[in-house]
């Protein structure tokens, strides 16, 4: 299957695990919910019993007594109001009964001691819904009808939600009748479910994280491999390039001087055989940089160490560079702060790192390339080779010594290359313990700034690096 249709389904089969978990932990809630129902449930019922069998009452009958004697005011408050007034004297008789409701019942101490015995929540609040109110008469006066809320819960709740039904309770008077469901709504409920069913939330969350993060790290690994792969494609094509042109140049020189006029002068044989010369020596360079590599990689950088003295290395390197721009436009500078240093190195690892960077502020210098070489000593041997080129944004900073990358600078130039010059340049600094940093603005040029350590971490004359 191609990686791109592995990542949708992938994400899909991530997305319908969420969902089920999802379901899964919505339904343990709601098995949670109706199990703290049946709880309470059980206990509230035990609370009544206790209340009828031990005191024969419902725990509102002390409502009922205050009711009694209210009930007649409120009649003739109902009787002597004009048609008009009547509904603001209902709304009024109403919340007087309610907050008889709330303020004389006695069930609310009795099912508190029993949820304490059961080691359950004692916070709650009591709600109730009015079904029927009525005022009677007297004789064969008639009375009125209260127009209730219906299934609108009574302020005691202060919200919709009813809470857990307790039971409906009805009482006749003298002068009144009444019937309303009575509810428990208990404050922390949610919390005690979210509490008790943790477990399961935790390992629905692992589950999604754990998920996720394979996708994740499957996503990563195949964008690496992907960007390996176009590395490598890249790589192919590139050095495939890089050694047609010397190859197709030996291959015209060779037939030239094939050629029986060719062989009879010996200047132009001469020459010919310089081409041929150079462009071996070319391809043999390529082909050991990309061996060399391939090697460090595998086995591991091997520093053959010695002691040098940083001022005369350094000024030889500069000085068998300047020899190779003899007659061309290109300025070398050099400024050394370093006097009678010396350290220990690898002298061929070294001047491999120097002269890339040296080689790369000539290929990118532009027209008429200018080099700055600077040295110093702090603690360890820095070196800084400056360019005059166009230098590099921040993206490409950061991916400047990364395997066969090239900046646009070299794309754009067409300028041979297999950028694999200034990797292998951070790997042989690295190897002695040291660093190498670029710093570089677009247009500004560019600085690449070597430090070595004095001694590098393991002084052997062969040490193993990265």
């Amino acid at each position: 299957m191609k990686p791109q249709p592995l990542i949708v389904f992938s994400f899909l089969g991530m997305v319908l695990l969420a969902v089920i978990q999802f379901y899964f932990v919505r339904e343990v809630y709601l098995l949670k919910s109706r199990e703290f129902d049946l709880q309470r449930q059980f206990t509230i019922d035990q609370a009544l019993e206790e209340l009828d069998n031990r005191y024969g009452q419902t725990g509102f009958d002390s409502v009922f007594y205050a009711m009694e004697p209210v009930a007649y005011e409120w009649y003739i408050m109902c009787d002597t109001a004009s048609i008009s007034g009547l509904p603001e004297v209902y709304n009024q008789i109403l919340s007087e009964a309610g907050f008889l409701i709330r303020t004389r019942e006695n069930f609310t101490p009795v099912l508190s001691i029993f949820l304490a015995r059961q080691n359950q929540e004692t916070d709650f609040h009591l709600g109730y819904i009015i079904r029927e109110f009525s005022l009677l008469g007297e004789g064969n006066q008639p009375g009125f009808e209260l127009p209730v809320a219906g299934d609108k819960p009574g302020t005691a709740f202060g919200n919709t939600s009813p809470g857990l039904y307790v039971n409906t309770f009805r009482a006749e008077g003298n002068r009144f009748r009444i019937a309303f469901d009575f509810f428990v709504d208990f404050t922390y409920k949610r919390k005690i479910i979210y509490r008790s069913m943790m477990a399961y939330f935790l390992l629905g969350v692992f589950s999604i994280l754990a998920v996720g993060l394979i996708f994740i790290i499957t996503i990563r690994h195949w964008h690496k491999q992907k960007k390996l792969s176009d590395l490598k494609t890249e790589f192919i094509n590139r050095i495939t390039h890089d050694l047609k042109t010397p190859l197709a140049t030996i291959a015209v020189a060779s037939e030239s001087l094939l050629d029986k006029q060719v062989m009879t002068d010996p200047a132009r044989v001469r020459s010919l055989s310089e081409v041929i010369f150079r462009q071996n020596r070319y391809l043999s360079g390529r082909i050991n940089q990309v061996l060399d590599i391939s090697f460090q990689e595998h086995a591991g950088i091997r520093l053959n160490n010695r002691e040098i003295i940083a001022d005369e290395f350094l000024a030889d390197l500069v000085t068998d560079f300047r020899k190779q721009y003899e007659g061309k436009d290109v300025v070398v500078e050099k400024e050394n702060l370093v006097r009678e240093r010396k350290l220990v190195a690898d002298p061929v690892m070294l001047a491999t790192v120097i002269n890339n960077l040296l080689d790369n502020a000539v290929k990118y210098g532009g027209e008429k390339p200018v080099v700055r070489v600077r040295s110093w000593w702090n603690e360890g041997w820095y070196i800084s080779v400056s360019d005059n080129g166009p230098g590099m944004d921040a993206d490409e900073r950061r991916q400047v010594f990364g395997k066969f990358y090239r900046g646009s600078a070299g794309r754009a130039s067409g300028s041979e290359g297999l950028g694999l010059g200034l990797y292998q340049a951070k790997q042989l600094v690295e190897a002695h313990g040291g660093s190498i940093t670029v710093r570089s603005r677009p247009g500004k040029g560019s600085t690449f700034i070597i430090y070595i350590p004095q001694i590098p971490p393991t002084h052997e004359n062969s040490a193993g690096g990265r």
